[in-house]
Parts: C-alpha cells; structure tokens; sequence
C-alpha cells in the first residue's frame, strides 16, 4: 500500500515567427525526489497478512526533456514533431524489505526513454482541417525482471478533424496504440514461493 506527493517544478521557453507558422518550444521538468508513506504484507498460513508501515520508502520523479516544433512547410499545410527524453536511470521506486512481516524489498530497474513523435496538418478548406500523426517509443526489450514493467515500448497512430461552423468549432479524434510483448519475471524463492510471471502480449489502446 503506497501513497505519497509532491509539487514538481517545470520551465520552457517559446520562439515563434508566426508569418510561416513556426514555434520551437522547450520545457524542461527537474528531477523531483518524494517521499512515501507505505505498508507491507507477506503471506502467512495461506492468506494475507496484515499490512505494517515500513519506513524508507521513495520515488524519484525523473528529469524530462521535451522539444516541440512545428512550421509551415507549403500553403495551408503543417508539419509538426516532438522529441521526449525522461532519464529514468536516476528515477527508481525503492521500497525496502518489512521487518515486521519480512515482505521483500521490493525496487525498480527503470531505464532512461527518449519518444518520438511527427505529425502533419492539413487545411481542406475554410470549414474543415486534418491532422494525422505517428508517435514511439523503444522499450527496455521483451523480458524484465523488473515488476513495474508493463510494456516493451509502444508505436501510436493518430488522426484528428477540426470543423468550424460560424462561432462553433467541433474537434474529433481517434488514436490506436500498440504496445510490446514483455515477459516479466520475479524472483521470490528466498520466501518459498518461487519465480512469478506475468506475460504482458497482445495488448493496445
């Protein structure tokens, strides 16, 4: 059982020259240390026991990186992107092993991801504009020992309409994502209880 917050700063900056269409923005999030307040259970005579508070507890918010960009490439048409970088090598859970119920320590193994992102936008008419766009991420490969490992990265496929009709504008939008195959594996024999899978496959959004 975990719970915790905190406040994280963020700063950008925006340069535009708006007869092409052009705007590089950069927004920078800081690396944000939280404290949390957690309680751990191991299992005792078949079932649960009850949850103590175990001290020591965190998470780090990692740095992030983000550049956008966009600019008009031909009339009525534009073309847009973004880089995303998160250093999650110095951003882990850590909770540390229950003296009272001995449950295990339990941490993460995060590793840093950069996602990518291109997308254009077209101008039909006065009434009416398209957008479709394309975005990924790598993953940290097809097994992990890591619990909190859901996913071996993703790809994303997007597309969007914006209608306009006198002071009313009306957006749609749908996106497909496909995540990776990852076979995570947890290694409790220490307690007796072996190594626990969990088979993430076939999955999307």
């Amino acid at each position: 059982e975990v719970s915790g917050d905190e406040i994280a700063p963020v700063v950008g900056v925006a340069y535009e020259m708006k007869d092409i269409a052009l705007r590089v923005e950069g927004i920078i999030q800081p690396k944000t240390d939280m404290t949390l307040t957690a309680k751990s259970a191991t299992i005792a005579g078949g079932g649960l026991a009850a949850a103590t508070a175990v001290s020591g507890s965190s998470l780090v918010i990692p740095q992030t990186i983000t550049l956008n960009v966009q600019s008009g490439i031909a009339e009525d048409t534009l073309l847009f992107g973004s880089i995303h970088q998160a250093d999650w090598d110095n951003a882990q859970i850590a909770i540390p092993q229950n003296a009272t119920t001995l449950a295990p320590a339990i941490g993460s193994s995060f590793s840093s991801k950069t996602a990518y992102s291109i997308g254009l936008g077209r101008k039909i008419s006065d009434d009416l504009s398209l957008i479709a766009s394309y975005s990924t991420e790598d993953g940290g490969g097809s097994t992990s020992t890591d619990p909190f490992t859901l996913t071996d990265g993703y790809q994303t496929l997007g597309v969007a309409a914006r209608y306009t009709r006198d002071n009313m504008t009306f957006t749609a939008g749908y996106g497909y994502t496909k995540v990776g195959d990852v076979l995570v594996s947890y290694d409790l024999t220490a307690l007796g209880m072996g190594v626990l899978t969990a088979d993430y496959k076939d999955n999307d959004i």
